[in-house]
């Protein structure tokens, strides 16, 4: 696994809630928002910033995410991803 360095731009996802994901990101210089959605609303958990590390669990297990990864500006962080999982 190789590390791979990734600009979002502002407004995307890194990942969604309920979504299948085999990657792990470290936040560089930006900001990341962690989400949930409920039926209507979504509603920000947290803010995230340089140095943490997102979608260690996803990597591991693969199993759906409990909430989404957005970024409100432009962000940069390395992405791993976990191309050996056997499906």
């Amino acid at each position: 696994m190789k590390p791979i360095s990734k600009t979002f731009k502002p407004g995307s996802y890194l990942f969604r809630e309920n979504d299948h994901s085999h990657k792990l990101f470290i936040i560089r210089p930006g900001t990341i928002k962690v989400c949930k959605k409920n039926r209507i609303h979504e509603f920000e958990l947290a803010q995230l910033s340089k140095g943490v590390v997102l979608g260690k669990i996803a990597l591991i297990d693969g199993k759906p995410g409990s909430a989404s990864a957005r970024n409100p500006l432009a962000s940069f962080l390395f992405k791993i991803t976990n191309n050996n999982r056997k499906k």
